[in-house]
């Protein structure tokens, strides 16, 4: 019998620290749930503890491989979702359009090691392209560059780091543009996001416009749009996504 939720989470809290902020609604969500099949407000338990594997990328080691196969077990994902689930449901912590890989950027300076986030970032000067980015070492390539080389990558010459695991990232890469060509999560049998948020987003925009308040009408187009930008994630339309959040928070911004 799958254990409750709730004991998962507690798990997860002891374990992880600091909790990603990213991660952390979804997991104070899941303290107050039994089961994927309870309701969390408006969002399924099955919603809430996928969102939460979406974000749980930095969550590394034996405890957090062990508790996320049993996640993924609750809720039907097979491994081959992992890459495409990404896509398909992350609000991205990083940068609108921003990708996870799973594979840390982890590097070596005079026998020290330090993780980084490794991220796809859609190129701004070429369309439909993306550049290969180590968050926080100062490296960053276009993809058909990083992909052409072979093993350990130096990031900054000056300082002496190497990425290590450089083959590991290429060969995610390489999956992960196969996987956006085919078409998003959508190519693969990834789950769509849940309409639920959408359509609650959208009956908030219809009274908001019948009740004459700017701030009210631009606050629900606000929330329509954040539930919108996973849908084109999931279709592969990162740029479309990244338009959705780039405009949602220059409304945000005016209050």
């Amino acid at each position: 019998m799958p254990r409750p939720l709730h004991e998962i989470a507690r798990e997860i809290r002891s374990d992880w620290k600091p909790v990603d902020y990213a991660a952390k609604p979804y997991l104070e969500a899941m303290l107050e749930l039994e089961s994927v099949n309870d309701q969390y407000g408006a969002d399924s338990g099955r919603y809430i503890v996928e969102y939460f594997l979406s974000n749980a990328g930095k969550w590394r080691g034996d405890v957090a491989k062990r508790v996320k196969a049993e996640l993924k077990q609750m809720v039907g994902r097979r491994a081959s979702d992992d890459i495409v689930s990404r896509v398909a449901m992350r609000h991205t912590a990083g940068r609108p359009g921003d990708i996870p890989l799973d594979a840390v950027a982890v590097t070596s300076q005079g026998g020290r090691t330090r993780e980084y986030p490794a991220v796809l970032r859609p190129d701004r000067h070429y369309g439909g392209s993306y550049l290969f980015v180590v968050d926080g070492a100062g490296g960053g390539w276009d993809v058909d560059t990083f992909l052409k080389g072979q093993g350990p990558l130096y990031i900054d010459m000056g300082q002496g780091w190497v990425l290590d695991n450089a083959n590991e990232l290429r060969a995610e890469v390489r999956r992960l543009l196969s996987t956006l060509e085919r078409g998003g999560g959508s190519a693969v049998g990834a789950p769509a996001p849940d309409a639920d948020g959408v359509l609650a987003a959208a009956r908030e925009l219809r009274i908001a416009a019948s009740s004459s308040n700017p701030m009210r009408v631009r606050r629900a187009m606000v929330s329509l749009l954040g539930e919108l930008a996973p849908f084109n994630d999931y279709l592969g339309e990162q740029d479309v996504s990244a338009r959705f959040r780039t405009l949602m928070r220059d409304l945000a911004s005016r209050g």
